[in-house]
């Protein structure tokens, strides 16, 4: 069993077979028709790998449940390699707690982890009304391709029933960063951190003395980036935030043939130290990596490995 979090009252972790039976019999309870089959199957594509179960339990009671689905198989946005956010309830007498909140809190955090975006599909009809002003408050927006109907997408004036199989499609943009070609100030405030910073390590490392340190610095800074912001192959980007855009960091990558082979590498990489250990040094490098594409991005440079 996986904790994914845990903070006073309110802990989540992924399935065990026993919440099954659990699951069932609340839905039993609501007088809705619940299967247990679709239980045991959820907690067996967790052990295949297939979705991941999010189990909330609050003062040490299952509360809800929530399931990412890895390789989704319906709706307009698969193939793309987007999760699925399906079966998110939180039991009716646990409502306004912040329980539904935070499960989505965690689950996008891990959703992030697969791709750049999730989604989900909600029901039409009033009894979603709750479900519905929660993903559109957390920045859940409808795709274009209107309602889907039994697993398909609903022409225009074709007949349905405003039934649970109505349903919008809705997805978010996970990304909590953008990258961005460095401007010039933030260009000048780069070169000296990185000055600085290579500095320091050749006198530590090497055992120059600072005189010597600073002269193979600037030779190897003139040598790598000769015409500065706009030199051929570089790419100097800073990092920042979306929500406030702070500026946090900066990366910067050198592409170059080598055997043959288009590849980058990282020169040099920095999150601002007010910024660490939330994340978005693994953010970074998985944007970098995607916009790189085929080019394998590794950290082979004269110059620092900080982050």
């Amino acid at each position: 069993m996986k904790v994914y979090y845990e903070e006073g009252k309110l802990r989540i972790r992924s399935m065990i077979r026993e919440d099954a039976k659990i699951y069932y019999d609340t839905y039993l309870s609501y007088d809705w028709h619940p299967q247990m089959e679709i239980y045991e199957n959820y907690f067996k594509d967790q052990e295949e790998g297939k979705r991941l179960v999010f189990v909330p339990e609050y003062e040490g009671k299952v509360a809800g449940i929530c399931t990412l689905l890895l390789a989704p198989k319906e709706g307009p946005f698969v193939g793309n390699g987007w999760p699925e956010i399906n079966d998110f309830t939180t039991f009716f007498h646990l409502h306004k707690k912040g329980i539904g909140n935070k499960v989505l809190d965690v689950v996008e955090s891990e959703a992030a982890k697969i791709a750049d975006h999730v989604y989900l599909a909600v029901g039409v009809h009033s009894g979603y009304g709750a479900a519905q002003r929660i993903y559109a408050k957390r920045g859940y927006i409808p795709d274009g391709s209107g309602v889907w109907y039994q697993g398909k997408q609903l022409e225009q004036y074709a007949p349905c029933v405003n039934d649970d199989d109505l349903l919008l499609f809705l997805a978010k943009d996970l990304k909590r960063i953008e990258l961005r070609k460095m401007d010039p100030e933030e260009y000048k405030i780069f070169y000296d951190r990185s000055f600085k910073h290579h500095v320091r390590e050749l006198m530590e490392e090497e055992h120059m003395s600072l005189e010597e340190a600073e002269k193979e610095t600037a030779n190897e800074l003139a040598d790598m980036l000769p015409d500065g912001l706009g030199t051929v192959d570089n790419y100097l980007m800073s990092i920042h935030r979306r929500d406030d855009d702070a500026w946090i960091g900066f990366i910067w990558t050198l592409q170059e043939m080598t055997e043959g082979v288009k590849q980058s590498f990282i020169c040099d990489f920095e999150i601002f130290e007010d910024y660490r250990r939330k994340g978005y040094a693994a953010e970074t490098l998985s944007l970098m990596e995607k916009s790189c594409r085929r080019s394998l991005l590794r950290r082979e440079c004269p110059l620092c490995d900080k982050g």
